[in-house]
């Protein structure tokens, strides 16, 4: 009986060990070898329609579903080279600075093979718009804004446009042909805001903003109704709003009725 437990006992020992000699080699070896690897990525920047000639723009390099963080600054002269960890995937995001009339730009990528990699950053900018107005404001008679893409480059967008209302005193009730949507801080004195869907670009060149309202007493001379439309960017889920500050995007159009 007391071999049998010897036995049973080195049987154990022996299968323990198996079982640690191969979790070593086959996960914990290949981890610590693939942690000392790297991959070398050349980043540059460029406008989207202008390839050829580099722009300095500032960029964030972050892992997706494991820590890692680093920030850089492209270069006119020449490609930056980023050393990065083996086997993992990232995302770089393309960061405008103060100034720099651009949309955010993000691209993700992996390093599953140890080959060197290039990532150029395509910067789009705004496009420009046309606003024209009609209607009477008097006599509310078909109040609305026509907006056209109006740009002499025809790779430009005006990037998911919204616009906020800002209504005088004896503006009962405001009704248009857009989805409502919360207000953004920047515009948290505007009385409403709405969304006006997919960018302004050459295949989606015109938008069309119809407006209905109602009063209560009588209109005076300080009344008037006010329509602000502003491109925004989504970065990491985050709504990013152009306030003509120079940070973001395209400018702001302020279309006044009186």
């Amino acid at each position: 009986m007391k071999y049998v437990k010897l036995i049973i006992f080195i049987v154990i020992i022996v299968f323990l060990i198996a079982s640690a000699f191969y979790v070593y080699y086959f996960y914990d070896k290949p981890k610590q070898e693939n942690a000392q690897k790297s991959v070398n990525i050349y980043i540059s920047a460029s406008e989207e329609s202008i390839p050829d000639r580099k722009i300095e723009i500032n960029y964030s390099i972050t892992g997706l579903n494991f820590y890692y963080k680093k920030n850089g600054t492209t270069l006119k002269s020449s490609l930056i080279l980023e050393t990065l960890p083996y086997n993992n995937t990232y995302k770089i995001l393309a960061i405008p600075g103060y100034g720099q009339e651009f949309y955010y730009y993000s691209y993700s990528f992996d390093t599953k093979n140890e080959n060197n990699k290039q990532v150029k950053l395509l910067m789009k900018r705004p496009a420009d718009l046309s606003i024209e107005k009609s209607g009477n404001f008097i006599t509310n008679d078909n109040l609305s804004i026509l907006i056209k893409y109006n740009d002499i480059s025809n790779d430009r967008e005006y990037r998911n446009p919204y616009y906020c209302v800002d209504l005088g005193f004896h503006i009962l009730s405001f009704e248009t042909n857009h989805k409502k949507v919360e207000k953004p801080n920047e515009f948290k004195n505007y009385d409403k805001c709405f969304s006006l869907g997919n960018s302004i670009n050459t295949n989606n060149r015109e938008k069309n903003i119809s407006i209905n309202y109602s009063l209560w007493g009588d209109l005076d001379s300080s009344d008037y109704i006010k329509v602000t439309i502003f491109d925004t960017d989504l970065v990491d889920g985050k709504l990013l709003v152009s306030k003509d500050t120079g940070d973001l995007g395209g400018k702001n159009y302020d279309v006044i009725f009186k």
